[in-house]
């Protein structure tokens, strides 16, 4: 899912396009799920309390837009001023533990076809 921050601000700092492509996904195979924003609400609804997300709406087209807290922005630009460089917020505390992430940087060569020695 790809988040980006909003082309017109009155809709949010972020927002997600996720909804459209996975609805697209899904399309047919759920009963519960009839539109992209029934897609939007269940990720939205998925979002758990943290510090660092005021707010999460779902438009009409299934966009989730995101506002980001007043004190965690101020923190962040205190961090900013202070350090001279961009800390990382501390998203373990915000989102309530660890969150084990598998990033895999695998390379195969594209001149050849892939196989199951590639995964």
């Amino acid at each position: 899912a790809k988040v980006m921050r909003c082309v017109n601000e009155k809709f949010g700092d972020f927002q997600c396009n996720a909804p459209m492509s996975i609805f697209k996904a899904i399309k047919g195979k759920s009963k519960s799920i009839a539109s992209p924003h029934g897609v939007g609400e269940a990720i939205a609804q998925a979002i758990p309390k943290n510090n660092i997300i005021a707010s999460v709406t779902v438009a009409p087209t299934g966009f989730v837009n995101m506002f980001l807290r007043d004190n965690f922005l101020a923190a962040e630009i205190t961090k900013l001023s202070t350090f001279m460089t961009v800390v990382p917020p501390d998203v373990q505390r915000a989102f309530g533990g660890i969150k084990k992430v598998l990033v895999d940087f695998s390379s195969p060569n594209i001149a050849k076809e892939m196989h199951v020695g590639h995964l």
